[in-house]
């Protein structure tokens, strides 16, 4: 299954053959057996469920911890046996291979077959496709929520341009008699864009502000980051900031183009 080995080793098929009463444990249950100590090559402190009179196992690998109740869930503590040790009521086949899923799984159910006759055997499924199904609803959520703030990020951004276009034309005499006194179109551009700058800033101090106090309503549509994760939130401020420079850029572009004999003859 991939799971990733942090000490010690996996069971070996000579553990089977020797009968040998042999363990591996999560990070997780290692931690809370053993605190601070090596668990592997150590018994066990206690005696495991349903094995009573088996004695204490001992430890031969501790694994990564492994997920079994969402992304959402921490890892539990997990204690490994071999299957003989321990029989489970429903057992769950996996098979790794190189080759075509689907000709695996039919060769899969021919030999299950023969083995068993009468056993009901279950959908053959693709370990990416159970992945996928797991966080299905958890990605729809996220295109959701990705495709709304795009829209009212294009909106915000189109806002800005229009807004501070109609405060260019509401200025133009202004702008012209700035022109007209010896100001560069360099300046005037400046000063256009820096007041653009000024009015995206305070949106996005209000946007970060909304998102730390709306952390907790966020906290159930993200996975492996937090709300609060200053990478994100830096990255999502450069891209919005780097937006609003584009949509201001147009209006003080032209703010810096006004004529200003045009501008003062016509008024």
């Amino acid at each position: 299954m991939g799971t990733r080995l942090l000490r010690g080793r996996y069971f070996e098929e000579a553990d089977e053959q020797r009968g040998d009463f042999v363990v591996l444990l999560s990070n997780s249950a290692a931690t809370i057996f053993f605190n601070k100590a090596e668990a592997v090559g150590a018994q066990l402190p206690i005696e495991l469920p349903g094995m009573r009179g088996r004695g204490r196992p001992t430890v031969v690998g501790v694994v990564a911890d492994v997920k079994y109740s969402g992304l959402e869930a921490a890892p539990g503590p997990a204690v490994y046996v071999l299957w003989k040790e321990l029989p489970a009521g429903q057992l769950y086949l996996a098979v790794k291979t190189q080759h075509d899923a689907p000709a695996v799984a039919s060769s899969v159910r021919i030999v299950l077959r023969d083995v068993a006759p009468d056993m009901p055997v279950m959908p053959i499924r693709r370990l990416d496709e159970v992945m996928q199904r797991s966080v299905a609803d958890r990605r729809l959520h996220a295109l959701l929520g990705a495709g709304m703030a795009g829209v009212a990020f294009v909106i915000a951004l189109a806002g800005l341009a229009a807004g501070l276009g109609r405060l260019v034309s509401e200025r133009r005499r202004e702008l012209a008699i700035r022109a007209a006194l010896g100001a560069s179109p360099r300046r005037m551009l400046r000063g256009v864009l820096l007041e653009g700058m000024l009015i995206a800033l305070a949106g996005m101090a209000l946007g970060t502000i909304g998102t730390l106090a709306a952390a907790g309503m966020l906290r159930a549509l993200v996975f492996g980051i937090s709300p609060q994760d200053p990478a994100t939130l830096a990255l999502v401020s450069v891209v919005v900031g780097a937006g609003a420079i584009v949509a201001c850029y147009f209006p003080a572009r032209r703010a810096s183009t006004v004529d200003p004999l045009e501008v003062l003859r016509d008024n």
